[in-house]
């Protein structure tokens, strides 16, 4: 991540304890790319250590679990208006893991990006470190790999990680409430 942020010229900003800023992902109908001005703006601190609810602000649901081929996977609630299930941030380097504090399977409850497999729960040693960026549609994540939370929209609505989207999806921003 702090190559990124060099990258981009924001090294200032690797060293704030709350939220990272950087590139938007592509636009999309549901989302349109924010003009590179609006990137950065103040965000209420990634709540560590506390247990939160992740809404979609578009979409107006939290996240959920739900157990496909064995595993916990993250998936978008289908009711405008439901919360969710609440995570906890854990701080790990320059960014923030994600436990949720409901899984079906001991000692899996950690978010684990596994690309376009989905984002499921596993160990904490697998966890995926995210980096968190402020946007004007909520906070958006990036796994080491530089893919973002993206849902996808055929049936159910699966949270996965991606670099780019299909037809069928669009990215996930998020707002924390309590």
């Amino acid at each position: 991540m702090t190559k990124i942020l060099r990258a981009l010229g924001l090294a200032l900003l690797a060293a704030l304890p709350l939220v990272a800023a950087g590139p938007a992902p592509a636009a999309t109908a549901r989302h349109p790319a924010p003009h590179p001005a609006a990137a950065v703006r103040p965000v209420a601190p990634v709540p560590v250590g506390t247990r939160v609810h992740l809404i979609d602000p578009a979409e107006d649901s939290g996240v959920h679990i739900a157990v496909h081929l064995n595993r916990d996977y993250v998936l978008l609630g289908e009711r405008r208006g439901d919360r969710g299930d609440r995570v906890v941030f854990h701080r790990r380097g320059h960014g923030y893991t994600i436990e949720q504090t409901f899984s079906h399977y001991v000692h899996h409850s950690w978010w684990h990006a596994a690309g376009a497999n989905g984002v499921r729960l596993s160990k904490e040693s697998d966890a995926t470190v995210f980096a968190v960026f402020p946007t004007r549609y909520g906070l958006l994540f990036a796994d080491e790999q530089g893919r973002y939370p993206a849902i996808h929209h055929n049936g159910t609505r699966w949270l996965r990680t991606a670099s780019r989207l299909d037809s069928r999806s669009s990215w996930a921003y998020f707002r924390t409430e309590r």
